[in-house]
């Protein structure tokens, strides 16, 4: 299915990528900007915490961020151009799983 100009992606790998049958994808979208829940930078004694909704911008701008994790910060501020760090958060990159944000 489409979304805009992404492409959803099956949600099963195809075993047999070579099969005559055509593959078939579901695509699903749920919308979960509205939840609070999920919105935050908070340091404990257990580390630095980082909700899935902040954005790198957010990321690269905290005081928190870069007191307890300066690489990170740094690493964030250098993230595409500055439309896509205002908009790009850190759970969307690891759910979509892009191969240039894996460590091998």
């Amino acid at each position: 299915c489409q979304l805009g100009r992404q492409t959803c992606r099956p949600r099963v790998p195809s075993i047999r990528p070579f099969s005559a049958r055509p593959r078939t994808s579901t695509c699903s979208v749920v919308y979960i900007g509205d939840l609070a829940g999920l919105h935050f930078i908070r340091a404990d004694s257990d580390g630095l915490h980082i909700g899935p909704l902040t954005t790198h911008s957010e990321l690269a701008t905290s005081a928190l961020v870069w007191e307890r994790a300066p690489i990170l910060a740094r690493a964030a501020a250098q993230i595409a151009g500055p439309a896509v760090r205002n908009l790009a958060t850190v759970g969307g990159n690891v759910a979509r799983g892009y191969a240039l944000s894996r460590s091998r």
